[in-house]
């Protein structure tokens, strides 16, 4: 299965993609809206996780896409806690993207 990101032209689209998830989630911690230790990246992971669901129960009659995106956001908010685990990294994001194994952690 060929990766959307792996067509020609795409590093483009990935640059301005990761830049506007940048700019949104900055925004959105500036406002205290949501966790301050979450990267762009766990944006992008947050949203593949979406579309995982939906493509899992397309054509269904059911909306568990709309749990999910609830649980998604409930996560998200603001918490004292730190999360356990870290986010991916720049080179970890890249090599998922472009259907690599990432570097080893």
């Amino acid at each position: 299965m060929s990766r959307v990101w792996n067509v020609p032209g795409a590093a483009v689209l990935v640059t301005r993609s990761r830049q506007l998830q940048g700019e949104l989630l900055a925004s959105a911690q500036a406002h205290g809206l949501v966790r301050g230790e979450l990267t762009a990246r766990d944006i992008a992971v947050a949203l593949w996780a979406v579309q995982g669901v939906l493509d899992v129960t397309r054509g269904q009659p059911v909306e568990a896409w709309r749990r999910h995106v609830d649980v998604l956001l409930a996560g998200l908010r603001p918490d004292p806690r730190s999360l356990p685990h870290p986010s991916l990294t720049d080179e970890e994001m890249t090599a998922v993207i472009r259907g690599q194994r990432p570097p080893a952690l």
